[in-house]
């Protein structure tokens, strides 16, 4: 019984989880396009400048997105929150654009969350 119960929450969860895409790139034109994409990034003087690209084709459905940015240590791989950038956005948009600064080297993963802090997606990047 417990097995018939669970399966539509799956359901629901992985529909929730669809249609999302990130991207990290230096440069963002009028559409939202990415210029030079990467998931690794040079910092050549105090900080690196990242544009984080947020889709989804059928909407993003929140008036506001949150960017976690968290520093992963590469040894225990825990995660250690470093800045939280919160981006008004319209319900109706497909893209939502986020301009992130890092200072330091090393591994990062970019958590997205919606206007309920609600995960949606999560990437993972360096600089070096």
């Amino acid at each position: 019984m417990k097995k018939l119960l669970l399966l539509p929450f799956l359901v629901v969860s992985l529909n929730s989880f669809a249609g999302w895409e990130m991207l990290f790139c230096d440069s963002v034109d009028d559409r939202g396009n990415c210029t030079a994409k990467s998931e690794s990034f040079i910092l050549s003087g105090k900080e690196v400048s990242i544009n984080a690209v947020l889709k989804n084709t059928e909407g993003i459905h929140t008036t506001k997105v949150y960017f976690e940015v968290y520093s992963v240590n590469p040894t225990t791989f825990t995660e250690d929150l470093v800045a939280s950038e919160e981006l008004r956005t319209e319900t109706n948009a497909t893209v939502a654009i986020q301009s992130i600064k890092l200072s330091k080297k090393g591994s990062y993963v970019i958590k997205v969350r919606d206007s309920y802090k609600d995960y949606i997606t999560s990437r993972e990047l360096s600089v070096e």
